[in-house]
């Protein structure tokens, strides 16, 4: 399982794209009929992991986005594009 040393720092990437992610995540997992720890199972990663990245408050690497959005059958299309330059506050 991924823990918390797998996420990207949030000032690296901006907050409002964290959260960002984080919400389309969340709604995705909500429509799928999803609780945070059976997504957390199916994609092999921690449901702390889960929380933290739908809360905005951690953006996952690549090795542990991928295995989240084939669990909602989501591709890397899905994702909100980012703004730039990315906030830090």
């Amino acid at each position: 399982m991924a823990d918390d040393s797998d996420q990207v720092p949030i000032p690296y990437v901006g907050l409002r794209n964290a959260e960002h992610l984080g919400r389309s995540i969340r709604d995705a997992r909500r429509r799928a009929g999803l609780t945070q720890g059976e997504l957390a199972h199916m994609a092999q990663v921690s449901r702390e992991v889960v929380s933290l990245v739908e809360r905005g408050r951690r953006l996952p690497r690549v090795e542990t986005l991928v295995p989240v959005l084939d669990a909602l059958e989501l591709t890397l299309a899905f994702l909100p594009r980012p703004t730039w330059p990315p906030e830090t506050t």
